[in-house]
């Protein structure tokens, strides 16, 4: 059995990265596993929905908890690993600080990413006990988001997708726009798998189904012809 890969590749420049791109990569943390699952179909397709992992293959080590997040989701699991190596996943909850701003800075001078006047809202998540936040572009989007009470509202730069990122994320779902948000992950991922030195992405988020979250994670379609793959049941 083998996946059917969409063709990133026709989308990442065609030369080798420069060496502040790699130098950027090799900072980026990473986490390892020896196998993963998938729930869905093998074959090369387009889903009727907006994947969190963007054009990347969601996988995860419970695929039980996609049931919970993605009501109705149809489609055999599948176990999924190298011959030759562990996955090594960029841990994306880790980047930050210096890190997070050069890849910003590099993301810009590519053109992969725009800055954007924007605001952030945050709120105390009594369940959680943490801070949650969301960001938002425009003043009535705000205003909308801070109806509910406890919730702060402070200015905040967003770095937005340009039209070359946003193919990219968006080829498994034939979209080119990542609308006015953060474009992060898009970023990370396009850098890396033009790299070729990480298999894909991972978010070691809380099991929380009413958030839609769960750690879960993408395979770059570079590796799926790479894949073995075995069916779980």
């Amino acid at each position: 059995m083998r996946f059917r890969p969409f063709d990133t590749r026709a989308l990442l420049p065609a030369g080798k990265p420069n060496a502040v791109v790699r130098a950027l990569v090799a900072k980026f943390p990473v986490i390892t596993f020896d196998e993963l699952m998938h729930k869905g179909a093998p074959s090369k397709h387009k889903p009727d929905y907006d994947s969190l992992e963007g054009c990347l293959l969601s996988v995860s080590e419970d695929p039980d908890a996609w049931d919970e997040i993605v009501r109705g989701l149809k489609g055999q699991v599948w176990n999924v690993r190298l011959a030759d190596s562990p996955f090594r996943l960029i841990a994306m909850r880790r980047i930050r600080g210096a890190v997070r701003r050069s890849l910003r800075e590099v993301g810009i001078s590519l053109g992969l990413i725009r800055k954007a006047a924007g605001y952030r809202i945050s709120w105390w998540d009594e369940d959680d006990g943490a801070t949650r936040y969301i960001t938002v572009s425009g003043k009535r989007e705000a205003d909308s988001e801070m109806q509910e009470e406890g919730r702060t509202l402070t200015k905040q730069d967003l770095y937005i997708a340009t039209p070359k990122l946003a193919r990219y994320w968006g080829l498994r779902h034939g979209k080119s726009d990542l609308g006015e948000r953060d474009a992060d992950e898009a970023l990370v991922a396009y850098l890396a798998e033009w790299t070729g030195t990480h298999h894909g992405l991972w978010w070691q988020d809380a099991y929380a189904p009413e958030r839609l979250a769960c750690p879960r994670g993408g395979l770059f379609q570079s590796v799926l012809a790479r894949l073995e793959v075995a069916s779980a049941d």
